[in-house]
């Protein structure tokens, strides 16, 4: 991003690259589209058929759209925590988690440069999202009023595994009949998690993980919501009998190779 420097006398209205500060929100929502993948759709379904009956219209309304944001209003006043893990497989992530502006102290620098982390949901291609960044973009520009440049630092794109792959419905297998039993109408789903992983990387070359970490949280712990939260933890116990079921799952699924 390039405007012009100006003394730190001036007013800070006149200074047009800290108005870059003002439009990132905007720019992000832009690139923050609704995106349903396989394993989001599936996830739904299942949502669906275990949330009380007052909150399934919420659910379905997360299938579609034009509906999805008055179905996560909805859907947060019945669970919080469903809700933002909900919008985060539905929705393109954005974040700017890199700003620098400027080096010396008494000038407003002409120059500025954003970082963005960005999620993408799997099945997006990468002409796709470039053609979402870039309508972005040219909305943050003609705001500014001055010149922008995008850089993509790394494309990896969005994984999802195979919901019809053997070892996946072997994991689905084995949690069902594991802990299926403790809790009613219990049904195993997939769910994505917005984070990086090697998995993309793996799938590249023909390999396709897949993300099974078994935990078993007692009710009234918080789960994922405690995720790169402060005093992040899990219970010694879900933890053992996670790994046991892990260790009975693999072991399960290589005696019939």
């Amino acid at each position: 991003m390039k405007c012009c420097s100006v003394n730190a006398s001036t007013p800070v209205p006149a200074f047009r690259m800290g108005r870059i500060f003002q439009e990132v929100q905007t720019f992000c929502s832009q690139i923050e589209t609704f995106a349903l993948c396989k394993s989001s759709q599936r996830f739904l379904q299942v949502l669906e058929s275990m949330v009380p009956e007052p909150a399934r219209e919420a659910v379905q309304a997360l299938n579609q759209p034009e509906s999805v944001g008055v179905g996560l209003q909805a859907l947060e006043g019945f669970d919080p925590i469903v809700a933002a893990q909900v919008r985060s497989m539905l929705f393109h992530m954005c974040t700017p988690t890199v700003c620098s502006i400027g080096s010396v102290v008494n000038i407003l620098s002409a120059s500025g440069k954003i970082v963005f982390d960005v999620r993408i949901v799997p099945g997006t291609t990468e002409a796709e999202f470039s053609k979402i960044v870039d309508t972005a973009a040219d909305a943050l520009q003609t705001s500014l009023g001055f010149d922008i440049g995008l850089e993509m630092r790394r494309w990896t794109g969005g994984y999802e595994i195979d919901i019809e792959d053997p070892f996946f419905q072997h994991c689905v297998e084995s949690l069902s009949n594991s802990w299926g039993s403790r809790y009613e109408n219990a049904e195993v789903a997939p769910f994505l998690l917005p984070a990086s992983s090697d998995s993309s990387h793996f799938a590249s070359v023909g390999f396709h993980p897949v993300g099974f970490s078994p935990l078993l949280f007692p009710p009234d712990f918080p789960g994922f919501a405690l995720a790169h939260a402060p005093n992040e933890r899990v219970p010694v116990t879900a933890f053992e009998e996670g790994l046991r079921l892990y260790i009975r799952t693999l072991g399960s699924y290589l005696s019939t190779l």
